[in-house]
């Protein structure tokens, strides 16, 4: 899941940062591969395995994808974890090809837990990056675009959107959220041309941005700074204590453009989890 543009923020690992922030986030998760497990032609599993949320989704071949949705996270959180809970978790992904990954928090337990999956062939190849800041009912939206929230008869312009940085079958899951609770989608405008999309998912005050992408012929011009702007203000609208972002790095050191946006537009790391690619 993402930067909150392309490989988007879809929320992804639980954490032992305050419960109300990993519940949006598990919250939002959850919501997607039940769309998802209802698409066609992609299916997928949301399973509990050894206090490990582990995801599983087929019919999404691009790579970076195929990696964010198919994720086990919160391992060693909930209780110290075990060899044996490494075997169990790495073995719902079986012997298939397609590829997974486990994000390990900074606090899971035991410390010995890197060294396990590191035993059992995976690799650290990524960092799943956290970033929060707090809502603003005042915030102006930056550039001379127009941003309108979609409602359930105009949310085909966001899937349109979508398809340019998610895959199409993610594109239609993620649009099938309109109307069910907490879910906001929003369009960005140039003029009368509809540039560019993002979701929003509030749960208990905690407001998450997620799903953004820009057609790729209008990059560049700050749609996606327009977007993030526009759902801080939303957020501070619904009374929301905090928004969250959660975004992949493949590269710690040399922040993605994502990643650069949101930090001009005010928000800071929380923490950093360890990913590691199966």
């Amino acid at each position: 899941m993402p930067s909150d543009e392309s490989v988007s923020s879809l929320p992804g690992s639980v954490s032992a940062v305050p419960p109300d922030v990993r519940n949006a986030l598990t919250g939002a998760y959850a919501d997607v591969l039940s769309a998802l497990h209802s698409a066609e032609p992609a299916s997928a599993r949301l399973e509990s395995v050894s206090h490990t949320r582990c995801s599983r989704v087929v019919g999404i071949d691009q790579p970076g994808w195929s990696l964010y949705l198919n994720q086990a996270a919160g391992l060693g959180l909930a209780e110290p974890a075990t060899e044996l809970a490494v075997d169990d978790v790495l073995a719902f992904y079986g012997l298939a090809p397609r590829p997974f990954i486990v994000a390990v928090e900074p606090d899971a337990r035991p410390r010995a837990l890197a060294g396990w999956i590191e035993a059992r062939g995976l690799r650290r190849r990524l960092l799943l990056v956290r970033v929060q800041r707090a809502p603003d009912a005042n915030l102006a939206v930056p550039g001379a675009f127009r941003i309108e929230d979609m409602g359930t008869d105009g949310v085909e312009t966001y899937a349109g959107l979508a398809a340019h940085g998610l895959p199409a079958v993610v594109a239609r899951a993620v649009a099938s959220l309109a109307g069910r609770p907490g879910w906001t989608h929003s369009v960005a405008y140039e003029g009368d041309t509809a540039v560019a999309a993002g979701a929003l998912f509030v749960d208990q005050q905690v407001a998450t941005l997620c799903w953004s992408a820009t057609h790729t012929a209008h990059r560049r011009r700050g749609a996606h700074s327009a977007l993030i702007a526009h759902r801080v203000r939303r957020a501070g609208l619904l009374g929301c204590s905090v928004a969250v972002v959660e975004l992949l790095e493949a590269r710690p050191n040399r922040p993605g453009d994502a990643l650069r946006n949101l930090q001009r537009a005010g928000f800071q790391a929380t923490q950093n989890v360890r990913v590691y690619v199966g």
